[in-house]
């Protein structure tokens, strides 16, 4: 009798938990129906905001957090990538490399740019702001 109890309780606790795991979903016409929620998928956290060509964008599909216009900058390659950093060196923009043409990925050029600035995903390391830029010119 003492293990009877111990028993009861971890089989009641098993039946509770498999219990819990199903939701019901109200459908059109007043009718319901059980699905797992391991199934229930939530579309509110994907941005909807579409890149100009998702295939040939860098940073991917990501929102627009707040657009820059005419900003100083200098470019710096590092590896493959293009940043335009922002003298004294405190603010870097990490830019696509199909957005900068030939002639201006150059190591130290000065150029005038514009663009929209994109959100930074949670625990993700750059190193730059992720930029789309808009314009971009020589500084002479």
């Amino acid at each position: 009798m003492k293990n009877f109890l111990p028993l009861l309780f971890l089989f009641v606790g098993l039946i509770t938990m498999s219990s819990s795991c199903n939701n019901k979903i109200q459908k059109e016409g007043g009718q319901s129906e059980t699905v797992r929620k391991s199934e229930i998928v939530d579309h509110d956290d994907k941005p909807e905001v579409i890149p100009h060509s998702v295939k040939e964008d860098c940073h991917g599909v990501r929102k627009t957090i707040r657009t820059i216009t005419d900003k100083n900058g200098e470019i710096m390659l590092i590896g493959n990538n293009v940043t335009i950093s922002i003298p004294p060196g405190t603010k870097r923009y990490k830019v696509c490399d199909i957005d900068v043409p030939k002639e201006l990925k150059v190591e130290g050029i000065k150029v005038r740019f514009s663009g929209e600035i994109l959100e930074i995903f949670q625990n993700e390391r750059l190193m730059g702001t992720p930029t789309r830029l808009t314009k971009i010119d020589i500084i002479k």
